[in-house]
């Protein structure tokens, strides 16, 4: 019980305090290239997303079906979220940078994504084997 509370409290903690720095980022921005993000990320969302539900829906499976044993799985889902999450940094940090947005941003914005995955990759684990 103990594990999936402290799970809960860094995945929350890491997503306010995300967005608390996601804040201060976006008034670094201009107006026009505030406006110009939501175009830039609109077609990506829904792909991540489905990207996403995908590896919770095999995650879940694997468990579900005991395909393999418990450490295997965890072993496979945090390598498959891990590389997930790399490939979406990447993703959003190359598309910042063709459209030009200022040094200052992309650092702010590159530890937003710091914040915000590294509370996913700590509270993964800790859900993974507080469900033991």
């Amino acid at each position: 019980m103990h594990l999936l509370i402290s799970a809960y409290v860094i995945l929350f903690g890491s997503i306010f305090y995300a967005r608390f720095l996601n804040e201060k980022a976006y008034k670094l921005l201009t107006t026009e290239q505030k406006a110009g993000l939501i175009d830039l990320f609109s077609k990506n969302r829904l792909v991540n997303f489905i990207i996403a539900t995908a590896l919770c829906l095999m995650i879940f499976g694997m468990f579900y079906f005991e395909i393999l044993p418990k450490n295997a799985i965890i072993f496979i889902s945090g390598v498959s979220f891990l590389a997930y999450i790399i490939g979406v940094i990447r993703q959003s940090h190359q598309k910042l940078l063709e459209h030009n947005y200022p040094p200052e941003f992309l650092n702010q914005y590159r530890i937003v994504n710091i914040v915000r995955f590294g509370g996913l990759a700590l509270s993964f684990p800790l859900l993974m084997f507080g469900f033991n």
